[in-house]
């Protein structure tokens, strides 16, 4: 495959320090990022207000498309930008991207739809908000995750501002469908973040996880620190579980993946340990020739700026056998224990590794092209910009980083009761409430924040209610029958999510708790606070045709109006021939 090639980097309009870099960059990587968003910028008619275009890039390749994914990475930029520096024309430009999200929820495509919540893990569109329906990486789960994770962090802003209504009406029906998905297909496999190798991607499940050797490639991935420094949280320290920037094993990953790529670029060539280098996506990377990448250069930048930020919060840097290496690549002979800010270990630490990242930031001021653009990759021999020209998460990459070196930090997520570990792990899963959301302009905040606004988010028929926050129940659907091995037991019903009574697009139940004196099988479905169903079991042979109902009539409940958040309703299967 033939690379366009951009022209090379030459002398750029500042004085050399990457102080001066920063300040000239920021605004341009701004612009550009505002310019792939339709339509204000770009020259074509047929994008959409709020559609995030990949890269300009027609021909060789042909980014002309608007990703799940990449959006929601630069939206999540973008809202942290504005909730710093509040303007109007940044609000305007995230409600589009909201609307828009809206629309792409409901298109139809080759992953599926909204009626189980499948078509949300397509991971791109045409800029018109029409299918891609050529073959693709497919499906791609951490779209809906990362897109929820963006409208959350504005949702909250609006909470905080006392704007709950906008939160309820406009913010809340996106995210609830991606969250819905999320609980439902977080065990799946699905393509990775590169779209090349299907099955379980860490940077998927650690995204999944915050809202809520294979294929002959090593383990070394950039999507481990791509996975850390989306899934910050100040407040969670340097906690392992949740991968945190300055936990011991992001950073032993830190330094496994810097040092696979020492030697694998010419523009590596001669560079020592503990001095920062060019990173690519994976050491046995192809595509385009297998080149460093700006986004993963600057990821690894970003994650040492986060953990710099704990450290130096926290007042000591805590060194273990796990990540020891890591610190020896500046401070040779350390050795494992805590090291407080008054020491001289710490010190010289701090320095050091504001120095190794501040040198990731340098190999990108290096490689641009000189009047400021970012593309997607640079050439291994030469630093050359390749690949598709202005990439939009190229640009939201370099203001998220810079933003971290400044001290600017994301918003907490993290619910502490939900980092235990479970004793034991179980493929469990929620069927999901989807519900088209009805995309309405925004009406922009005008300063007078809703008089009597709740503080969470509530439907107005519940605002009277003893428990106002209750909206969804998790129903828990159990049915003892008796099955042959290959035989699934299947709900259908009267709604969407249950197929309509069809029964090849009913929901499966599980058999985990079957055994052969309890022949339970069951499943968790969210419903409506008050909604009423009527539905009934069917047996589907193994051949996925054969389908058995249950004898009339038809089965009905309805979900618990208040303050109840989970049910269950046990039953037995309703014999067809008598003495079954």
């Amino acid at each position: 495959m033939t690379a366009l090639q951009v022209q090379s980097p030459v002398s750029a309009p500042w004085n050399g320090s990457l102080d001066s870099f920063i300040a000239w960059e920021r605004p341009i990587s701004l612009e550009n990022i505002l310019c792939n968003i339709g339509p204000e910028c770009v020259d074509d008619e047929s994008v959409g207000a709020g559609i995030v275009l990949a890269s300009p890039s027609k021909v060789d390749p042909d980014y002309y498309y608007t990703w799940t994914r990449d959006s929601a990475l630069v939206f999540k930029g973008l809202v942290e930008i504005f909730t710093r520096n509040t303007t109007t024309d940044l609000q305007t430009e995230i409600h589009n991207y909201i609307l828009a999200q809206a629309s792409l929820q409901k298109v139809e495509n080759p992953s599926g739809s909204l009626r189980d919540g499948s078509g949300l893990a397509e991971p791109k569109f045409h800029v018109d908000l029409t299918a891609f329906t050529e073959n693709w990486g497919r499906p791609q789960r951490d779209g809906p995750a990362l897109r929820a994770i963006a409208a959350i962090t504005y949702a909250n802003w609006l909470l905080e501002d006392g704007y709950a209504s906008l939160a309820l009406d406009k913010v809340w029906p996106v995210i609830q469908n991606d969250l819905s998905y999320v609980v439902q297909y977080w065990n799946n496999t699905g393509f990775d973040l590169w779209e090349e190798v299907e099955g379980s991607s860490f940077f998927t499940t650690a995204s999944q996880y915050r809202v809520n050797s294979r294929d002959g490639r090593s383990s070394k991935d950039v999507n481990a620190i791509l996975a850390s420094i989306h899934s910050f949280d100040p407040s969670a320290g340097c906690d392992d579980r949740t991968f945190q920037p300055c936990s011991s094993k992001a950073l032993a990953t830190h330094k496994i993946l810097v040092d696979s790529f020492r030697t694998e670029y010419s523009v590596n060539k001669g560079i020592e340990l503990g001095k920062a280098v060019s990173i690519g996506r994976y050491p046995e990377d192809v595509y385009y020739g297998g080149n460093p990448w700006y986004l993963a250069t600057l990821a690894a930048a970003e994650q040492l700026y986060d953990a710099l930020y704990v450290w130096e919060r926290d007042g000591h840097i805590d060194i273990t056998d796990v990540d020891l290496a890591f610190f020896r690549d500046f401070t040779p002979g350390l050795s494992p224990g805590k090291y407080l800010n008054d020491s001289t270990e710490f010190g010289d630490l701090a320095h050091s590794i504001a120095t190794y990242a501040d040198g990731f930031i340098e190999i990108v001021a290096r490689y641009i092209h000189h009047n400021g653009s970012i593309a997607e990759q640079f050439g291994r021999d030469d630093g050359t910009p390749v690949s598709a020209r202005d990439l939009t998460w190229s640009y939201g990459a370099f203001l998220s980083a810079v933003a971290r070196r400044d001290g600017q930090i994301p918003q907490a997520w993290l619910n502490p009761s939900a980092v235990s570990v479970p004793d034991r792990c179980v493929p469990t899963s929620i069927v999901g409430y989807y519900e088209a959301a009805t995309p309405s302009l925004f009406p922009l905040p005008d300063g007078d924040a809703d008089a009597t606004a709740p503080t969470a988010l509530q439907s107005p028929s519940e605002s009277g209610s003893s428990c106002p926050g209750t909206r969804y129940v998790v129903v828990k659907f159990e049915v003892r029958v008796t099955t042959s091995w290959g035989q699934t037991i299947r709900i259908v019903g009267n709604n969407d999510i249950l197929g309509g009574w069809d029964p090849t697009l009913g929901v499966d139940l599980d058999a985990t708790g079957y055994t052969e004196e309890d022949p339970v099988w069951s499943v968790s479905i969210v419903l409506l606070a008050g909604q009423s169903i009527q539905y009934k079991f069917v047996r589907v042979g193994e051949d996925g045709r054969q389908v058995e109902w249950e004898s009339s009539p038809d089965r009905t409940y309805s979900a618990p109006a208040e303050c109840e958040t989970a049910a269950t309703v046990p039953a037995a299967w309703n014999l067809n021939v008598p003495g079954e």
